[in-house]
């Protein structure tokens, strides 16, 4: 019985360990991403209850203008639930020749094309443990550029009402 429960309990935290990225779990905590985080990139650029950022990282041989993790939270405990790089350009053109350029490079997900952001096509991929991977382009704030967004998202809070 010993053995059978071992198993079961194996199983169920190898379905619930989710992608390293950047060393850091979808689903880790507040406080346990803020130290792997520091550790790995220093210290952020800002820090609050919902999110970590960083400016200026390098991260998979690419130099990033920005990096974000962001949180959510049930009954006190934090989940990691999107990490999100950003970089920015100053033309359409040179934003989705990044994009496509990140697509090549990631080449071990199975992208699907969609028109989500400002109307240019974004890429997504879904993994076996949930996992939500996403290339899109967007305009830039204030209307200024264009960004380029590589996130990685999973959803650990179930809203009911």
């Amino acid at each position: 019985m010993k053995k059978v429960l071992l198993i079961i309990t194996s199983l169920l935290f190898a379905i619930t360990v989710n992608a390293q990225i950047a060393g850091i779990n979808l689903g880790d905590d507040y406080e346990t991403v803020k130290e792997k985080a520091e550790q790995k990139f220093g210290p952020s650029y800002e820090s609050s209850h919902d999110i970590i950022t960083y400016h200026d990282i390098g991260y998979g041989n690419i130099y990033w203008a920005n990096l974000a993790f962001l949180f959510q939270y049930d009954s006190g405990r934090s989940y990691l639930k999107q990490i999100m790089f950003i970089n920015s350009t100053n033309t359409a053109s040179d934003a989705k020749a990044e994009r496509e350029k990140l697509k090549g490079m990631l080449d071990k997900y199975n992208w699907e094309p969609k028109i989500l952001f400002d109307g240019f096509k974004s890429y997504v991929a879904h993994t076996d443990d949930g996992m939500t991977v996403m290339i899109g382009v967007n305009k830039g704030n204030y209307g200024e550029g264009y960004d380029i967004n590589l996130m990685y998202m999973k959803n650990f809070v179930t809203e009911s009402y």
